[in-house]
């Protein structure tokens, strides 16, 4: 079963006789003192009540404690003999379950009937499907495998999908416990065929056949095929844990998958013992592939388009020493060959076939010892354009350069993501290595290699793209190019969302970077493979290489691209592939702006395909001359335009002063900080610091004191207080510059990047005041929820509950097993317990369902006062929700939640629940706003330091609980400064 569902079953009598084959006769489930299954109390994404749990008499009552719990997706298995009519199906779909499950055994009326052991049994359970589609309720079908003479599994798939067009799922199991002689299932051999024709067919109809570790069904009956490994669902991370009524047999001794199947059941060993097992000589590739990046299916048109790709790229390793956040590449990237005996042996078949240009990429391909014996390899074998990928940072002198250029390396494209060493700290967690790459660069010129920078595009650099155009122009002239590459939404840069900025918000700086190089006729590109189409280029849509990559992209990128309705009227359609699909999902389609005119001709495209991009706007040809966009950027760039009618301010009494507050920081949480605090009455913000302030245009802090040193900033303005909304690796020494000033500090979360860290913090807050920037606690609702535990109207909770749901699309919804994923969803949460709790709670159990993502994580306390705490992120729901409830004494329950703009709090009174709207208001205002009152002394910081040492203490001990699950043996090993690791 999926891991992401409980199944329970109640105490009843079926009406059916079928208990031979169903995996319903297990007996009633574990309960607690009031008959309530365990695990249903805790909620969570689905549960699905099996066996004869309708006839029970305690279903109505589980069935009420399942919603209150919060369970997301409540289902049925039933043969449906009592819902005939859409009327009764109702009393379901009433009583809110969204779905019901249909055994059917064969698609032969007698057979079905006889294993019910109802006579009229399939026709009435097709009468009910009907109806109970007709009540809005999703209807899926489940058999057990029986022998074949007696069913065929793609008839009785096309009964049912005949009778419910719209039928929600399929699900195929072998029964686990001994049944009649007549009723033994088929040995593998007829299971592999029936299911052979079985799966195509439930894919036209739009169904997703998938076999999961408890379906008795062993990974070598489809795992051979490789058009079906998929069926098969299993975490190919961690072994499966072994259950009784499973067992390995003697050709299961020696399989390569072992680890991660059950084997056959016993019932099926006692009828056919060891026969049709094929045992898996190594793990298939596409069996064990990670599942969020599915292996390409290949037509006609991708085939042709791969043939006109040039450049292949082979990869040594996929470690790297340096740990960007934003790395495209991990343990599922192709063209990967440890063993020198297998790179050798594909160089030479590449050159055999005529591949004239190398790519030797990574992870950081210079890790590997025999690189100089694959350059010079290639070079014998009469490759002739050999690249190297690098960050440069292991060849950074004349004498690690030399073997390489003897070897036979003509080209090199160097990553470097910033124009000074502080910047590139953050894009790549490594000290020092600017310096050395700059170095590398220096010495692969001088040695006659052709070098390029690859300059990834992110939410840290983009501002800065104008000064790093022309760090590079004044260092090295037009003797190296620019490739600018979007940041690619692909697995740790998936992790990390917010590092993917909107393409419009980049393209101003991007301009005019690209107008500073044309003008001093420096060689550059702009990748539209990585991300930018050429829409956004205006004049300079000549220097996208999207012509060229265009095989690349249609033969690699398409299946994981998606173009806009405008995009079809598009002069360049042909050859452009759109935007990332997760980009499309954050951000949509509004920025794209189809470019006018014919479509470029057969002709014109072969010409482009092997040009090289123009130095100078005079040089563009005219198929590729498009009309300039505007970006605003002449003279100073565009500054965010203040709220057209701000929210009535109070008017401060004559003895109130204004804080002046200095705001050391500048990025997207600065930004928001700025915008909240000039919306605050008697809260001025006299100046900003960051170390690249000076390099950027002033952009929001226009007017400002600005500065790149934040003690010369303090000493300058004076200030009466101080926002650290920097980078978290720069909370700790901010603060403890701003506290020997004897200055308040408001910390943006988290508080700080380790627990070490954080302590001190609090230690220091001794000197003056630090309050944690937990926003979500100032809230209008959870203000009032706050209010109401403090002034003893609800009482101490003996229960907190911190709920938050996205939908799986939603930006910040989770999107893979790391901690990078997990820590600031959790720290919200984390935060938002223990501000109702008392103490610092302790971690008693923590669950998790999801194989390639977090889709459901539940993590129970109990504080030190006997309270209970709970935090669940659910990331399959229909719509986002954040929640807390607690539950006081005399069972009195009251929830805040907030979803999309509405926010209300719900009392659960004897009436029934009562929902009161709340005002929204904006949380960084009324932070800023207690930020400013505890300045002026006139009470604690509502959260403490303490408070957010508390909140990642918790964060801290989830992840840790969940570790497992995040583990990768094969992923890339990243290596990381130790001041910028994390911990």
């Amino acid at each position: 079963m999926a891991r992401s569902t409980l199944h329970i079953h109640l105490q009843g009598v079926c009406e059916q006789r079928c208990s031979a084959v169903c995996d319903c006769s297990d007996g009633p489930s574990p309960a607690d003192e009031h008959g309530v299954p365990l695990g249903v109390r805790s909620g969570g994404e689905r549960l699905v009540f099996r066996g004869a749990s309708l006839n029970a008499p305690s279903f109505g009552r589980v069935l009420e404690v399942a919603h209150q719990a919060g369970w997301a997706d409540i289902r049925v298995r039933t043969h449906g003999g009592r819902f005939a009519t859409a009327a009764q199906a109702m009393t379901l779909a009433n009583q809110g379950v969204r779905g019901v499950i249909v055994p059917l055994f064969s698609h032969v009326a007698a057979v079905h009937d006889r294993v019910a052991g109802r006579a009229g049994a399939l026709v009435s359970s097709l009468r009910a499907m009907r109806a109970m589609d007709a009540a809005g309720l999703s209807v899926s079908v489940e058999s057990p495998l029986l022998p074949t003479r007696l069913q065929d599994l793609s008839e009785i798939l096309s009964l049912a999908h005949r009778a419910v067009p719209s039928l929600a799922g399929f699900r195929v199991y072998g029964p686990s416990a001994p049944t009649p002689a007549v009723l033994t299932q088929p040995p593998w051999e007829e299971v592999r065929a029936s299911l052979r024709r079985a799966l195509p067919l439930a894919a036209s109809f739009g169904l997703k056949v998938q076999l999961f570790e408890y379906d008795a069904i062993p990974l070598c009956v489809l795992g051979h095929d490789e058009e079906h490994q998929r069926a098969h669902q299993f975490n190919p991370r961690k072994p499966v844990q072994r259950r009784p009524g499973f067992g390995h047999l003697a050709p299961c001794e020696k399989c390569a998958v072992r680890a991660h199947c059950l084997g056959p059941s016993d019932a099926y060993r006692e009828a056919h013992g060891d026969r049709d097992l094929l045992p898996f000589a190594a793990k298939p590739r596409r069996l064990f592939e990670q599942r969020t990046t599915p292996r390409r299916e290949w037509n006609a048109s991708h085939r042709s388009a791969a043939a006109l790709v040039v450049n292949r790229v082979l990869r040594p390793t996929i470690h790297c020493n340096q740990d960007c956040p934003f790395c495209s590449a991990n343990e599922t990237t192709e063209n990967v060959f440890n063993k020198p005996e297998d790179m050798l042996r594909r160089i030479a078949r590449m050159a055999r076939s005529g591949v004239r240009y190398i790519s030797f990429s990574g992870g950081e391909p210079t890790l590997s010892k025999d690189l100089v014996h694959y350059i010079r390899a290639a070079s014998r074998l009469g490759i002739k354009d050999i690249e190297l990928v690098t960050n440069g940072a292991l060849i950074d002198s004349p004498e690690k350069v030399r073997p390489l250029r003897e070897a036979g390396l003509t080209k090199a494209f160097v990553s470097l993501h910033a124009h000074d060493e502080l910047l590139s700290r953050r894009a790549t967690s490594k000290i020092g290595d600017w310096e050395r790459s700059v170095r590398a660069i220096h010495a692969m010129l001088d040695a006659g290699i052709v070098v390029d920078v690859n300059h990834v595009i992110t939410a840290i650099n983009h501002p800065y793209l104008p000064r790093f155009a022309d760090f590079v122009s004044s260092t090295w002239g037009g003797r190296v190019g620019i490739s600018f590459a979007f940041v690619t939404p692909q697995f740790k840069a998936l992790e990390n969302a917010a590092l993917m900025p909107r393409i419009s918000d980049v393209t101003p700086y991007l301009h005019r970077a690209m107008k500073l190089l044309e003008s001093r006729a420096s060689p550059f590109v702009v990748g539209s493979r990585q991300g930018i189409p050429p829409c956004f280029l205006g004049e300079f849509t000549a220097w996208s290489d999207f012509v060229q990559m265009s095989p690349q992209a249609h033969a690699d990128d398409e299946p994981q691209k998606t173009c806009g309705p405008q995009c079809a009227g598009c002069r360049f359609a042909p050859q452009c592939v759109g935007l990332w699909k997760p980009y499309a999902a954050r951000y949509g389609f509004d920025e794209l702006i189809p470019v006018q005119g014919e479509r470029l001709s057969d002709e014109e495209a072969a010409v482009l395909a092997i040009a090289s991009p123009p130095v100078r706007l005079i040089q563009v040809v005219p198929s590729m001359r498009v009309p300039a966009r505007v970006w605003g950027d002449e003279g100073e760039l565009p500054v965010p335009p203040l709220p057209p009618e701000p929210r009535r301010l109070p008017v401060l009494r004559v003895d109130d002063r204004v804080v002046r507050v200095a705001l050391l920081g500048s990025g997207p949480h600065a930004q928001r900080l700025l915008r909240a605090a000039r919306q605050v009455r008697g809260l001025s913000v006299v100046g900003v610091a960051s170390p690249h302030l000076l390099d950027r245009d002033p952009g929001p802090f226009a007017g400002l004191t600005l500065d790149h040193d934040p003690a010369a900033l303090l000493d300058a303005t004076r200030p009466d207080a101080v926002i650290v909304a920097a980078a978290t690796l720069a909370h700790h020494p901010l603060t403890r510059l701003a506290l020997d000033r004897g200055l308040p500090v408001l910390v943006e979360k988290p508080l700080a990047r380790t627990l070490d860290e954080a302590r001190a913090m609090v230690s220091w807050s001794e000197q003056a005041p630090v309050m944690a920037a937990h926003v979500m606690l100032f809230t209008p609702g959870v203000r009032q929820l706050r209010a109401m535990v403090a002034d003893g109207s609800l009482g101490a909770p003996r229960r907190i509950t911190v709920t938050r749901r996205w939908p799986p699309s939603a930006a910040d919804a989770p999107k893979a097993w790391s901690r990078d994923a997990l820590y600031q969803p959790l720290y919200h949460s984390a935060y938002l317990m223990a501000a109702f709790g008392s103490g610092e709670p302790t971690l008693t159990r923590a669950e998790a369902r999801g194989s390639d993502r977090p889709l459901w994580i539940r993590a129970e306390f109990t504080f030190p006062n006997g309270a209970l705490g709970e935090i669940v992120l659910d990331s399959e729901a229909a719509s986002a929700l954040d929640e807390v409830t607690l539950a006081a004494a005399h069972n009195r329950r009251v929830s805040w939640r907030r979803e999309g703009a509405a926010e209300a709090l719900v009392h659960d009174t004897p009436q029934g629940d009562r929902t009161t709207s709340v005002e929204r208001g904006s949380d960084a205002e009324g932070m800023l706003e207690a930020f400013r009152a505890m300045v002026l002394g006139k009470g604690p910081p509502p959260a403490s330091a303490l408070d957010g040492l508390v909140a990642m203490r918790i964060t801290q001990a989830v992840v840790d609980a969940l570790a497992d699950r995040m583990a990768r043996p094969e992923a890339p090993k990243h290596v990381a400064s130790p001041a910028m690791r994390t911990r």
